[in-house]
């Protein structure tokens, strides 16, 4: 009796197995949403099982992840920081040339907070990428002359050493940890809080 009813439990498995593998790619992908949507693990691990297989040729996918990785930070991070500080720069030398707004943050400052993250990336770019910081951003669709531009309005600017190193420092190990460094993880972490210190206080205490 037990030897029967494994049997038909293992011609029913065949069968199943036999559906489930002439399922399209569309019917598939239906039947898993379904599935793992009502928590069916069983049902998932042999919709997979059941797939055609496929072999894949392409580029080295440590290539293909420097790529992406570089965009995610530029995008991510390096662009909209830049661009941020510039436009706190012209805002508040707009309203230093109107006069009566001694109360908010000096023009200065905020050139010397924009120097510094400029130095800093070049550092980072030249260091650990080994490349030009304008052909960075080019790559980050930056136009011709954009970031010598961005350059210009702050270059009689008194660059914070420390602050330079620390946006250099974070940046490097930032990449790092995109490889799985969980110490320059942890590290990057750490140096946000100090950045943050130099936009808010002028430095870390």
């Amino acid at each position: 009796m037990i030897g029967q009813l494994r049997k038909t439990a293992a011609a029913v498995s065949r069968a199943e197995g036999r559906q489930l593998a002439a399922l399209d790619s569309e019917a598939r992908f239906r039947c898993y949403v379904v599935a793992r949507g009502r928590g069916d693990a069983g049902e998932v691990r042999r919709l997979v099982a059941s797939c055609p297989q496929e072999t894949w040729r392409g580029p080295a996918v440590d290539f293909v992840d420097r790529i992406g990785d570089l965009d995610l930070l530029l995008g991510g991070v390096v662009s909209p920081a830049i661009r941020s500080r510039l436009a706190t720069l012209r805002y508040l030398r707009l309203l230093s040339a109107l006069g009566g707004h001694e109360a908010l943050p000096s023009a200065d400052r905020a050139a010397s907070g924009l120097a510094a993250l400029l130095a800093g990336f070049t550092a980072f770019c030249e260091g650990t990428l080994g490349l030009p910081a304008a052909e960075v951003m080019a790559f980050c669709c930056w136009a011709p002359g954009e970031l010598a531009a961005v350059g210009e309005e702050c270059d009689e600017a008194t660059v914070d050493a420390d602050e330079a190193a620390t946006w250099g420092r974070f940046l490097a190990q930032a990449w790092r940890a995109r490889a799985g460094d969980k110490a320059a993880l942890m590290d990057a972490r750490a140096l946000v809080a100090r950045l943050s210190a130099f936009q808010t206080a002028g430095g870390p205490e």
